[in-house]
């Protein structure tokens, strides 16, 4: 099963993707950049994908959060989501592989999930 780590501070969206997508994708939820960044750079909590809000409330923003993990060296896939639709422009540019927008549409969602999968021939994590 994909494991996908989500980085957002609204948790009535999370609470969704849990029930929607059961026994589809594993989650493993956190509301900040700072934390984020510590589950992507350990090797044994097994993230396939990572999705992060480029407007977090608490800590480091989402962009910020993209930018240091690239820095050190994560190198699994990034999408972003945001409902700021000029970000959909910087996806390249950051090392990102995706956009979803927001507000978000389970099936949109769902759509980037598997291109990147199938883009990135992931190997989901068991």
């Amino acid at each position: 099963m994909t494991k996908i780590l989500i980085v957002d501070n609204q948790k009535m969206l999370c609470d969704a993707l849990q029930i929607y997508f059961e026994g589809r994708y594993e989650f493993i939820f956190t509301r900040t950049g700072k934390r984020a960044l510590d589950l992507l750079k350990d090797p044994t909590v097994g993230i396939d994908i990572a999705v992060l809000d480029i407007e977090l409330t608490f800590g480091i923003s989402g962009l910020e959060t993209v930018i240091q993990a690239r820095k050190n060296g994560v190198e699994i896939p990034l999408l972003i989501w945001s409902a700021r639709r000029p970000l959909r422009a910087l996806v390249g540019n950051l090392g990102v592989s995706g956009f979803v927008p927001k507000p978000l549409s389970l099936h949109e969602f769902d759509l980037a999930i598997r291109e990147v999968v199938k883009a990135h021939l992931l190997v989901p994590s068991c």
